[in-house]
Parts: C-alpha cells; sequence; structure tokens
C-alpha cells in the first residue's frame, strides 16, 4: 500500500514537471525548422479531405498524418478539428484530443472527453494511467473530490488487477491458467 502511493506521488509529480519541458520541445518544431519542401508537404497532407465512405483504418490513417502535419505545422485550430473528427471513430483520437485540451488549458473540455475514454478503457495500465490524467485536470479546476476519487480508482487498478497483466501485455485471469494447467477444466 506505502508502495503504490509512492508510485502513485512519483507519478503525478513526475508529470507536472515533466509536461512543460514536452511541450516546449513540441513548440520549437514548428515552421522555423522546416524547409519549404516539407511546408508544402505538410500542408498538402492537411489539405487532403477524407471522404466518409472510406474504412475506418484508412481514416484514422489520415488523422494521425494531418495530426502531425498540423503540429509540424503550428496550426492549432486545424489540429484541433482533427482530433475531434478523429476521436469520433478511434480511442486513440479520444486520448489525443484529451491531451490536446488539457494542453491547451481547456480542463473542462479535456474531463469531458477523459470520462469517455475512462468507461472505454478495460486494459488496467491505460485505465489506471486515464484516471490520473483526468484527476490533474479536475485539480486543475479545483475539484479536489474528483480528483482524489479517480486517483484511488487508479491506486485500486495498480494494487489489483496489475498483478493479472503478463509481461506481454495481455491481461490474464490466473485461475483459469492455473486450472488449464493441471487440467482441471
Amino acid at each position: 500500500m506505502k508502495h503504490l502511493k509512492c508510485l502513485l506521488a512519483t507519478l503525478v509529480i513526475g508529470l507536472i514537471f515533466q509536461m512543460p519541458s514536452v511541450m516546449a520541445q513540441d513548440s520549437d518544431a514548428g515552421l522555423a525548422k522546416l524547409s519549404a519542401a516539407d511546408e508544402s508537404r505538410y500542408r498538402e497532407i492537411l489539405s487532403r479531405p477524407i471522404d466518409a465512405s472510406w474504412l475506418n483504418l484508412k481514416k484514422i490513417q489520415l488523422y494521425k498524418e494531418k495530426e502531425v502535419a498540423a503540429a509540424m505545422l503550428g496550426e492549432l485550430n486545424g489540429r484541433e478539428e482533427n482530433l475531434i473528427e478523429w476521436s469520433k471513430i478511434d480511442i486513440d483520437g479520444k486520448w489525443n484530443l484529451r491531451g490536446y485540451l488539457s494542453g491547451t488549458g481547456k480542463f473542462q473540455e479535456s474531463v469531458n472527453v477523459g470520462n469517455e475514454i475512462i468507461s472505454l478503457t478495460k486494459y488496467p495500465p491505460s485505465a489506471a494511467r486515464i484516471r490520473s490524467y483526468v484527476a490533474m485536470d479536475y485539480l486543475s479546476i479545483n475539484n479536489i473530490s474528483k480528483a482524489e476519487e479517480l486517483f484511488k480508482s487508479a491506486e485500486n487498478i495498480m494494487k489489483y488487477e496489475f498483478r493479472n497483466v503478463r509481461p506481454d501485455g495481455t491481461v490474464c485471469n490466473c485461475r483459469v491458467v492455473i486450472a488449464r494447467r493441471f487440467k482441471v477444466c
């Protein structure tokens, strides 16, 4: 219990101090360092329309390309619009939208998207991570009771559900594995 609290506190403190430096690195990668050819290539990617009749995999790939292009060009409005559209068809789009909204100070919107992600996420490490991120957003809007509730929920996931995650990332039910090993079921 004590070790989990230390781990959670380290995670929170690490996020607090790491985010400004990460954001500063991203802001340096704007137009100042792009060649004319790169800039035109990114602008062409942003101008590509996404047809609603395409398969979701193709649309997701184009949304990801547009996200990179918008970030490289510093197109904040285009970036947010792209993330909103992406988030409608893919949970990774929701994760990226939540991070973008939180990074731009739109904490209430970030909390709303984060709560959607919480309802969709089952993998224990991701479930604990999103609860911690949303708790940080709740702290930013001074809702300490909701932040505390989410931190406790993340702690419980780490405490009770991480043991079911195998090193290869799959979740297993240990009782089923043991029963199959000894041919009980």
